[in-house]
């Protein structure tokens, strides 16, 4: 059971995808990577060049087999195309006790490193910084608020003003919550702060991963409902508030398995890794990729037709929006016209909606206008697998360039 072991990831850019951009099925990594032990909470440098996971009950890791998990470092092989032989990241970072890379600076200079041991309370991280080609001694920093000796898993945001927690505290609402924490105006911590029933549950909530303009959460939870042991949800920040999340969407069977999925990171624009048993019963790490798909419709889709739409929105409703020149946010009146159409069919699986940009001002502001809708649709509980879009490449320019012309369109 892969929970039990503590988290370390980092925000690397990651993609902004909207409905023609899906996940492949992820392939597993090779045995250069991958062992008959555990590997999890896999962790890609700035650069491209280096692996960084945790692995867990292998006899190579320092103090043995029946110690906790070390740091592994495997360096991408250029001529291969694929990750080379992983290496034990040695005593600098690895001791008898559970280490793992926690985060890593958004120049690569930098590590931050969890180290958790039975005999003792956390109550803190340590950072490690390189000097040419080595990396200093971890030194510890302490975290006001972080203070147990059971489960726990951090993450680090590249700046380091962010941090996210999975832990069990008094406050949780079952078994271990996420929480985060950040700098406040003088650069000191807060306190850890719960995320709230929205996220949490009386399950298990793990492996935080957030987007780099922190507004995307992904995480692992068995307490959403899922297809199997744990799955990978993403919720988005509202209001700009770190307590208040959209509905956590499941990322799709593409992604998630009937085993345990966990410990998602993206790196650059268009790979993603995870932790996941559903090869053997061990946790295994597995790659996956964004394809760009069609924009038309899915096969056997077809729009509904003007007799049908009365059944479920007022004939009328679904006009085009019409955005002013520069203006790039929904209106109020806009706002609840989604909200309407999105009640409407909440609850009818079978309905897809399709927003299509049909006359653009600028290509730049109607992509930021398709992603206000989306958003507002996601909000409102549209799963994603049920929103597609169609961007500026299939829109004409508009005849006076002074506004923008967006459609929403119902099919099945």
């Amino acid at each position: 059971m892969v929970r039990n072991f503590f988290i370390g990831l980092i925000c690397l850019p990651v993609i902004a995808f909207s409905q023609n951009r899906e996940f492949t099925v992820p392939e597993k990594l090779s045995a250069r990577v991958n062992t008959e032990y555990e590997e999890m909470m896999p962790l890609v440098s700035p650069d491209g060049n280096s692996l960084y996971f945790a692995r867990f009950s292998s006899p190579d890791n320092t103090g043995g087999k029946y110690t906790g998990s070390d740091v592994w470092i495997s360096s991408y092989d250029a001529s291969a195309r694929d990750w080379g032989k992983a290496r034990n990241a040695g005593d600098l970072f690895n001791s008898k006790d559970n280490s793992a890379v926690a985060g890593i600076s958004a120049n690569g200079e930098i590590l931050y490193v969890l180290q958790t041991t039975a005999s003792r309370k956390t109550n803190g991280i340590y950072v490690s910084k390189r000097t040419g080609k080595d990396w200093g001694k971890p030194e510890f920093l302490a975290i006001p608020g972080i203070d147990t000796d059971k489960f726990l898993g951090i993450y680090v945001s590249p700046d380091f003003d962010v941090i996210f927690l999975s832990m069990q505290a008094t406050d949780s609402h079952g078994e271990e919550d996420l929480y985060v924490c950040f700098k406040d105006n003088g650069g000191l911590w807060t306190k850890p702060k719960n995320l709230g029933p929205s996220i949490n549950t009386k399950g298990f909530e793990i492996s935080p991963f957030l987007s780099p303009n922190k507004q995307r959460l992904y995480f692992s939870s068995n307490g959403h409902k899922g297809l199997g042991d744990a799955d990978i949800f993403f919720s988005d920040r509202l209001y700009n508030s770190w307590e208040t999340w959209s509905t956590p969407q499941n990322l799709g069977n593409a992604i998630n398995s009937k085993g345990f999925d966990a410990y998602f990171s993206i790196y650059g624009d268009s790979v993603a890794y995870l932790a996941s048993n559903r090869g053997n019963g061990t946790s295994d790490l597995y790659r996956t990729r964004l394809q760009t798909v069609a924009n038309t419709l899915p096969d056997g889709k077809r729009y509904l037709t003007k007799d049908e739409l009365p059944e479920i929105i007022q004939p009328g409703v679904l006009t085009p929006f019409i955005f002013e020149k520069d203006v790039l946010t929904v209106s109020s009146a806009q706002n609840e016209v989604l909200w309407y159409v999105a009640n409407r069919v909440l609850s009818k699986d079978n309905i897809h909606l399709q927003v299509i940009v049909e006359e653009e001002e600028s290509a730049a502001n109607s992509t930021k206008r398709v992603s206000e809708i989306v958003s507002t649709l996601r909000l409102a509980g549209i799963p994603d697998k049920r929103i597609q879009t169609v961007t500026e490449d299939a829109a004409k320019p508009h005849s006076n360039g002074n506004m923008g012309k967006i459609s929403v369109r119902l099919f099945k």
